[in-house]
């Protein structure tokens, strides 16, 4: 089983090109990726987690356009 981390920002959902992951390496980067981002935010100035983008792990099911065969 494969997961793949996902980015939300406002209303947009955009999975990252990270690889595959298992779900444990899936939550570690989720957890670093969160952390990043609100040092950031703070680091302008930022207030507020509306603004902030928010990430997380889903299972990334194979579809034929994943396939190379």
């Amino acid at each position: 089983m494969s997961f793949q981390i996902v980015m939300n920002y406002g209303e947009a959902d955009v999975a990252l090109a990270i690889g595959t992951l298992d779900q444990e390496e899936a939550l570690i980067i989720q957890r670093q990726l969160t952390t990043v981002a609100r040092a950031v935010f703070a680091d302008i100035g930022v207030i507020g987690l509306d603004c902030l983008p928010s990430y997380y792990v889903e299972e990334h099911v194979n579809d034929s356009l994943d396939s190379h065969q």
